[in-house]
């Protein structure tokens, strides 16, 4: 599936670029645990969004690292209560140390003094259990904490919610009726209606739509929210000076949709981009 890259700019806060750098980053919100009668941490709860896998070799949209600090325990049995939300241990992290072996003798066969042998102990670092999420929802993740000898010492539960949106103020972006990570790498339709629904504590102020011009540059104006838009088809340009002449033609033209918003507990004001490719077959 295609990932939507969203960008967000703060406009009315002196911490614009902190805000602005801020929403980049998938949302994670958790709570690390500490049992020490069983000797496990973690974070048992997770947020992120539907369809994100910013490194699906390692992790998917959001993780959580789990540590067992009794020897020979190891963590198994991951379940998650939906096959909606993939969850699963994508790392084991191991330790090598050295430490005299106390317990042989520092003898040799000859009774003579040779000194403790050294050993090299193999001891298990933290879990990483990793989430991608298919829909949107609130799901439950179980792990068990395993024993040397293979019992169960404790079974603990990860609640993973999971939503539509990749900048918080959105809670869905929609062009011609569907959400925009619905669909390929490119839209096939190049006219539909453009809508967005706003997540609670943000108002709607205006949508922009944004088109280039001849020189490589975009123009905005203003649309309505479920205002119908034609999409850009061909982005060709040239660049000429005394020395270069460059032919641009792009293989995605790109259409921008800007959504602005404000937060309605401070009256901050901030927008989000949205693009919308169109492949060009000439």
């Amino acid at each position: 599936m295609r990932k939507i890259m969203t960008k967000s700019f703060w406009i009315k806060t002196a911490a614009a670029a902190v805000a602005c750098a801020a929403l980049w980053i998938v949302p994670v919100h958790a709570e690390y645990v500490r049992d020490e009668v069983n000797g496990v941490k973690y974070n048992d709860r997770e947020e992120l969004s539907v369809d994100y896998a910013y490194n699906y070799a390692r992790g998917g949209g959001a993780y959580t690292d789990v540590d067992v600090s009794f020897e020979g325990d190891t963590v198994g049995n991951v379940k998650s209560s939906s096959p909606n939300l993939i969850a699963q241990i994508t790392e084991n992290k191991y330790q090598k140390s050295k430490s005299k072996d106390y317990s042989a003798s520092p003898y040799d066969e000859n009774n003579k003094y040779i000194g403790y042998p050294t050993k090299t102990v193999i001891s298990r670092g933290d879990v990483k259990i990793s989430f991608f999420a298919k829909k949107a929802g609130t799901y439950k993740v179980t792990f068990d904490v395993i024993k040397a000898d293979g019992s169960i010492r404790c079974k603990k539960t990860i609640t993973v919610t999971t939503n539509y949106s990749y900048d918080s103020p959105i809670k869905a972006f929609k062009y011609g009726g569907k959400l925009l990570y619905e669909y390929g790498p490119y839209l096939t339709k190049t006219s539909g209606k453009v809508s967005v629904q706003m997540n609670k504590g943000y108002k709607f102020v205006r949508m922009e739509i944004g088109k280039p011009d001849s020189k490589g540059s975009y123009t905005y104006k203003k649309i309505k929210n479920n205002a119908n838009i034609k999409l850009v088809t061909k982005y060709a340009y040239t660049e000429q000076d005394d020395y270069n002449k460059r032919i641009h033609n792009a293989l995605f033209p790109e259409t921008v949709i800007r959504v602005y918003y404000m937060k309605t507990k401070d009256k901050t004001e901030g927008y989000t981009t949205y693009s919308l490719y169109t492949m060009n077959k000439k």
